[in-house]
């Protein structure tokens, strides 16, 4: 289920494979059940997870140019992140 919900939503963003997502969030999430499934709010969650790769981005991109590498890639996930946290609001 999770599989068909990724694709689908992958695919009207215009990405194409979501394989490794799949596979590193299945890992990531073990064999057990969510916990307190039906009481659980998962805007607040997807909101600190964003927060936190949003957090993990600037810090990717201010060790980048500390080191001399470009932090391009960075800035650009940290725009997507910005737009996922902006698309729960609307």
């Amino acid at each position: 289920m999770e599989r068909g919900l990724v694709a689908e939503a992958a695919k009207a963003a215009g990405v194409a494979d979501t394989d490794a997502l799949v596979a590193f969030a299945q890992r990531r999430a073990g064999p057990l059940q969510v916990r307190n499934f039906m009481a659980r709010d998962f805007d607040l969650e997807i909101r600190e997870e964003l927060a936190d790769a949003a957090n993990y981005c600037v810090w990717g991109i201010l060790q980048a140019q500390e080191h001399g590498r470009d932090p391009q890639r960075l800035a650009n996930v940290l725009g997507l992140v910005a737009a996922a946290y902006g698309a729960l609001h609307q």
